[in-house]
Order: structure tokens, then C-alpha cells, then sequence
């Protein structure tokens, strides 16, 4: 049986681990994907993007999470407006240095749990690749409220790349010669079974309804780098909440 470090421990950790990470110069390793190619980002980012599909006449994008603000660039100039917020300092700091020429956007620190913009400011929102860093199933939970209350009622938001319980992100491990891979592996299940958490997609779900949002459960697209592992999940405001 998995032995998690408790929730008011993973916060500080994560915390911690991403204002260091942010602090270095090297894009994948800052974004947490050393193992990665460039263009893993970009095929990730192309799926994000068709998945909302903005109007660039009318929507309002909101990136939780957004890290060095590699996805804003794509969606800034396919969007009216485009926010972005993250819980490090240091990646806001490079998130906005990123964005500093594209006058449609914003960076802002905040948690994904309590976002200081008004009700319905957006109609479009997503997190990519964050949730397995949420330290508990209340705290996913405190997440998809949010995003109810930040959503218009014609909105669309997507929590995407949601790590599966039940499973490990060996996906990559096959591109590996036999000892880094098997370095790969150790790291991978001590990484998930002390620190990250994954959900259930039933799980997901319940939450999802118990915040007011109907859940529509997707498996990822093959050319992403951990789609046997993960999953995304696309939310709209319950029409009777």
C-alpha cells in the first residue's frame, strides 16, 4: 500500500521543489520534463489548443499552472484574452518575462484553489500536467469549485494530463537503454507512491459533480509522451447548478 507524505507536507514540498526549478535556466528542466524533447511541449500544447478551441473575438483564457508560460504563447494570439497564474514566484517571474510582449496577457501568482479574479471572468480554462501535484482529493475538489466559479455558463474548461491511479508513467521507459531505464522506473514509483497523487477517473468524476461541473472523461492522444498513464478530462457548468 502506497505511504503518501500527508497533504500539509506535499504543499511545501512541491512548493519549494518548483521555486528551485524555476530558477534554472533550461526550459525542460524547469518544466519538470529533463527526460522530454522540446517537442513533446509543443505536441502538448496542440492538443491543449484544439481541445478549447478560443475565439479569438470573444474568449477569455485563464492557464493554472502555467509555469514558464509555454502554452500562453499559443493561446494568447487565438484568444481575446489570456491569463496566467502559478503558486512559484520564481516561474511567474519567468512566465511574465515570456509574456512581456503580448499585450493581451496577464501573469499573476496565485493557487489553483483560490484565484482572486472575479466570478465568471473566463470561458475557457485549463490545467495541463498540474493535478498529480494537488495534495489531496479535498484540495482537487476546492480546484474544480473554483473553476465553477471562475467559468461563465457557456464556458468550457479542461483539467488535463491527470495522472490514473492504479498506474505509473513508464510510458517513456521504452526509449531508455536497460539501466537508465530501470533508474527510471525506481524513481518514477517512489516519486508517485510518497508524492504525487493520482485519481481514479470515477473519482474525478464525483468530484467534478459534487462542484457543479459535468465531467466528460477522455483518453489522451497517442503521440503524448505519458497517454497510457494519464487522462484529460473536459468540464462544463451543470446546466441545473
Amino acid at each position: 500500500m502506497p505511504i503518501h507524505l500527508p497533504a500539509a507536507l506535499k504543499r511545501p514540498f512541491w512548493r519549494i521543489l518548483w521555486e528551485v526549478r524555476g530558477q534554472r535556466k533550461d526550459l525542460m528542466a524547469s518544466g519538470g520534463l529533463a527526460l522530454l524533447e522540446v517537442s513533446y511541449l509543443d505536441r502538448a500544447v496542440a492538443h491543449v489548443v484544439d481541445t478549447l478551441r478560443p475565439d479569438p473575438a470573444r474568449d477569455t483564457v485563464l492557464d493554472i499552472g502555467c509555469g514558464v508560460g509555454y502554452a500562453m504563447r499559443s493561446l494568447a494570439p487565438r484568444s481575446r484574452h489570456v491569463s496566467g497564474c502559478d503558486a512559484s514566484s520564481a516561474l511567474v517571474a519567468r512566465a511574465r518575462e515570456a509574456m512581456q510582449d503580448v499585450p493581451n496577457a496577464e501573469v499573476f501568482q496565485a493557487e489553483a484553489a483560490r484565484i482572486p479574479k472575479p466570478d465568471g471572468s473566463y470561458s475557457r480554462i485549463v490545467c495541463y500536467g498540474v493535478a498529480h501535484y494537488f495534495p489531496s482529493r479535498a484540495y482537487l475538489l476546492d480546484v474544480l469549485r473554483e473553476v465553477r466559479r471562475l467559468l461563465t455558463a457557456d464556458g468550457l474548461a479542461m483539467i488535463g494530463d491527470v495522472s490514473e491511479r492504479g498506474k505509473y508513467d513508464f510510458d517513456i521507459a521504452d526509449q531508455m537503454g536497460p539501466v537508465r531505464r530501470a533508474v527510471y522506473k525506481a524513481s518514477t514509483v517512489v516519486i508517485d507512491t510518497v508524492l504525487q497523487t493520482r485519481f481514479s477517473r470515477a473519482e474525478f468524476a464525483e468530484l467534478a459533480t459534487a462542484a457543479g461541473l459535468d465531467a466528460e472523461i477522455r483518453d489522451q492522444p497517442a503521440d503524448l509522451a505519458f497517454h497510457q498513464s494519464r487522462f484529460d478530462v473536459i468540464l462544463r457548468p451543470h446546466r441545473d447548478a
